[in-house]
């Protein structure tokens, strides 16, 4: 029992030690200390707030476009037999609000419309309000056509 080193008791100084058996050496083990949770909890919290400010604002950037298209459907009705619109343009075919046009002019009532017919393309720019019944009611209106004329539409 003179090499038994599984037991408890103390051994020998220059005793013979076996390679393979694990000593421990409290607190200087080799293991690494646990992970902290910290980063992954900041990081789902952080993807989390991103995900839900996108989704907010697609979902108002999507309301803000089914309510100006149901506008310019409204303007399309309004001037789709107007003898300016029949001569350079044709039928409308298609009509879309130009945000970025929109928002570039001055004035906050006035818009600014793609407009694509049977026999020209253009540009329309609409001054309008919106009354409480959800009608527009056209206050004044610009065709330009792809040919670089303007013609003021009267009402």
């Amino acid at each position: 029992m003179a090499d038994d080193f599984s037991s408890n008791r103390p051994h020998p100084p220059y005793a013979a030690v076996d390679p393979n058996q694990r000593v421990s050496h409290g607190r200087f083990d080799d293991a690494p200390p646990p992970r902290s949770k910290l980063p992954w909890i900041l990081g789902c919290l952080g993807a989390s707030i991103v995900l839900g400010v996108l989704l907010c604002c697609g979902a108002i950037w999507g309301m803000m476009s089914f309510g100006m298209n149901t506008v310019a459907q409204d303007i399309r009705i309004q001037l789709r037999d107007h003898p300016t619109i029949k001569e350079h343009i044709g039928e409308i075919e298609s009509i879309e609000v130009d945000f970025s046009a929109s928002l570039a002019h001055p004035d906050d009532e006035t818009f600014v419309y793609t407009v694509d017919g049977s026999k020209g393309d253009g540009e329309l720019t609409v001054k309008s309000i919106t009354h409480f019944d959800d009608s527009e009611e056209i206050i004044s209106a610009q065709l330009r056509t792809d040919a670089g004329e303007t013609y003021d539409l009267e009402l």
